[in-house]
This record gives structure tokens, C-alpha cells and sequence, in this order.
């Protein structure tokens, strides 16, 4: 019952804790000084995204006529009117394969149109065809450092369709398509067009699934840990009277008490097995979902006090710590509270060093948390059925 109860605290407190950011969400909105950019700019905005989505829609032959009779047009256009059409010719001329000429135009709007949407475009577009042979891991590393950098509003070819953002999150777009082809990545993205939480704890939805699922495959190992542990309680008066009676030998006590498992048929390293399962999913939870995380990042999924998930946080840690220790202390192995706390500290510092030093995100320990949460509550329900089919 211990197990039931810490469990049902733990998930009643995690879900009363997500309702109570619930109407916190941050759903993109406009800020004062974008509506008034937009309204100063609505015909150029408007109409250059028509315009190079009208482009994207042609196929190469009808590209390369456009950028033919773009340039008769820009020879004849205002100043103003220049722009626009150059732009359009680029992306024409890349359209219709014409890589050196569409990169010859876009470096000359960078040039002439400089600090305006156009050139912040032209920069962008330079970066994607200017060097064809780079590698994918390469072009990570390019929009990772684009999405660090300051943002600038242009025009991005982003899902194959040309948008009005932010280099910021154009680039993270850009690093969820390259991604789009893995499975993994396709689940969570379903998982989060389910998930009935605000789209900054959209992510919390994927986690609580994969937590689900990961109990589900290791549940073999949870019902022989329970089994164990209903063992072990009913041998609670000879493991008393074992302390009694050579308690001034703590090795010949510990040899007593696992000759008595061995005797009842108790693997007491189950439960080290399921924490040794339990570690192995975590660390497969951290590669999956860092390729999910610009999703997660684009969302701006946060945590309570933790901002950004996809950062390192001290504090998470010290929670799941503490909640280790509590998940110890419901062992029904005889150990003192020192015994307790010193076991669970020690492997939660090797964790926590090795968490510092490769700074792990935040969103892995929320992962471990929520598989703490939802194993006590497992493992307090097969408790029960253990019992009442003994």
C-alpha cells in the first residue's frame, strides 16, 4: 500500500502542478509593434509571399521563363519596386536550377538591400545552396548557430512553402524538416497533435506516453520485483530476529539475511534490474528526443520555474534526487534511513556529475521523474494483486 499511496501522491501532485500553468499558455501572438510593422508593410508582405509561393507552385521550364520576364520587369521598375522583383527573380532562377545565378542574386540583394527583410532572406537563402556538398550533420550546425544568433523578420522557404518569420525560428524549422524522415520523430509529432495540454507542456503528452510504454515493456520485471517485495515483507519477523541476534556483525547479519532470501526464492537483485532498465530508457528517451527538441524549443515547452526545457537545470535535478530517495525508502529491503539516503545520494551525484558535465537537458529528468512517478504507482498495484493471489 505504501507504494500505492506515494505513487497516487506524486501523480496527483505532478497533474495538479500542469493545471495550474494551464492557462499560461504561449500561443504565438503579434506584438504591438509587429501589427503596426504589418500594417505599415501589408502590400509588400502580402505580396511577396504570393509571389514567391505563386513561384514555388511552377515547374522548372515555367521558373525559368518567370525569372526571364522578372528581369525584363526589375529594368523598368522604382527603386522600391526593385527589390521586390529581384527577390522573386532569385528565387525563380533557383527554382528553375539555375544555382549560380540564383546565388550571384541573392549576394547582390544582400549587398544592396542591406538590414531589410530582403537581404536577411537573401542571407538565409545563401546559406541552404551556396555550399551543396555539406553534410546534414553540417547543416545542423548551421542552423543551430543561425537559430542562436539575433533575430531578423524575412521571408523562408520552410515544409516547401515560403512563410513570413523569424531567422530564430525559420532555422528550427528548418533542422524539424530534416528530421521529419525518422520514425521516431513522426511518432512524437503525432503524440503532440494529441496531446490535450497547452503547446508549452505538449511535450509533457510525449513523455507521459513514452513513460507508459516503458513500464508496459518492463513489466515482467516489475511483477517479479513485486512478488519479491511481498516476500520480503512477510519475512519481516526472522529478518528481525537476524538483526537481533548477530546485529554486532554486520557481515554475518548480511550473510544471515541473503541465506534466508536464497531459502524463500528472493532475487533481491530484481530490483536493481529494473533501475539498471529504468536507466537504459532514460538514456533512450535523451537521443530521440534531441532531435526532437527544436520542436520543443520552437513550442517555447517549459517546466514550473525551467523557462526552456531543452536547457540544463540544476533544481530538476535535485528534485528527481529527492524523489529517488523516497522511491528507496519504499524498498521493502531492511535498510536504516542513513542507509537510505547515503545509497541514493551517491548514485545521484555520479548522475548529477555526468548530467553538469555533458549538461544534460532538463527535459531528461523531467522523463526520470515521471518514470519514478508512474513505476511506484505500477509497482504498487501489482503489489496488491500479488497479495491477493498469494
Amino acid at each position: 500500500m505504501r507504494y500505492l499511496k506515494m505513487g497516487t501522491l506524486l501523480l496527483i501532485a505532478l497533474c495538479i502542478a500542469i493545471s495550474t500553468c494551464w492557462a499560461q499558455d504561449k500561443a504565438s501572438k503579434l506584438t504591438p509593434e509587429d501589427k503596426k510593422s504589418q500594417q505599415q508593410e501589408a502590400v509588400p508582405l502580402s505580396e511577396v509571399t504570393a509571389g514567391l509561393n505563386k513561384i514555388q507552385g511552377l515547374s522548372k521550364e515555367e521558373a525559368e521563363e518567370k525569372a526571364f520576364a522578372l528581369q525584363k520587369q526589375e529594368e523598368k521598375a522604382s527603386w522600391e519596386r526593385k527589390r521586390i522583383i529581384r527577390l522573386l527573380r532569385a528565387a525563380a532562377l533557383e527554382k528553375a536550377g539555375e544555382r549560380d545565378k540564383a546565388i550571384a542574386t541573392y549576394k547582390n540583394i544582400v549587398k544592396v538591400a542591406k538590414d531589410t527583410p530582403y537581404a536577411v532572406t537573401a542571407n538565409f537563402r545563401l546559406h541552404v545552396i551556396e555550399n551543396p556538398d555539406r553534410t546534414s550533420k553540417e547543416m545542423k550546425a548551421v542552423y543551430k548557430i543561425i537559430a542562436g544568433e539575433t533575430e531578423a523578420k524575412g521571408w523562408f522557404l520552410l515544409s516547401g512553402k515560403w512563410v513570413w518569420s523569424t531567422t530564430h525560428n525559420a532555422a528550427l524549422q528548418s533542422l524539424i524538416d530534416m528530421q521529419s524522415s525518422r520514425l521516431s520523430f513522426r511518432f512524437f509529432q503525432y503524440l503532440r497533435s494529441k496531446s490535450p495540454f497547452p503547446k508549452d507542456y505538449a511535450y509533457m503528452f510525449v513523455l507521459l506516453v513514452l513513460t507508459i510504454g516503458t513500464r508496459l515493456i518492463a513489466l515482467p520485471l516489475y511483477f517479479n520485483a513485486a512478488k519479491a517485495s511481498n516476500k520480503i515483507s512477510h519475512l519481516q519477523p526472522e529478518l528481525e530476529m537476524i538483526q537481533d541476534m548477530y546485529g554486532d556483525d554486520p557481515g554475518l547479519a548480511q550473510q544471515e539475511t541473503m541465506k534466508l532470501y536464497d531459502e524463500n526464492g528472493i532475487k533481491v537483485w530484481s530490483g536493481c534490474l529494473t533501475t539498471l532498465i529504468d536507466l537504459i530508457f532514460v538514456v533512450w528517451a535523451m537521443i530521440s528526443l534531441g532531435n526532437y527538441s527544436p520542436q520543443m524549443i520552437l513550442d517555447g515547452s517549459r517546466f514550473f520555474w525551467i523557462s526552456d526545457v531543452t536547457q540544463f537545470n540544476l533544481l530538476i535535478i535535485v528534485a528527481w534526487i529527492f524523489l529517488s530517495i523516497i522511491q528507496t525508502g519504499l524498498n521493502p529491503v531492511r535498510m536504516s534511513c542513513a542507509q537510505i539516503t547515503c545509497s541514493s545520494l551517491f548514485f545521484g551525484a555520479i548522475i548529477a556529475g555526468i548530467a553538469w558535465w555533458w549538461k544534460w537537458p532538463a527535459y531528461v529528468f523531467i522523463f526520470w521523474i515521471s518514470m519514478i512517478v508512474v513505476g511506484t504507482l505500477t509497482m504498487g498495484i501489482l503489489r496488491i494483486i500479488c497479495s491477493a493471489t498469494d
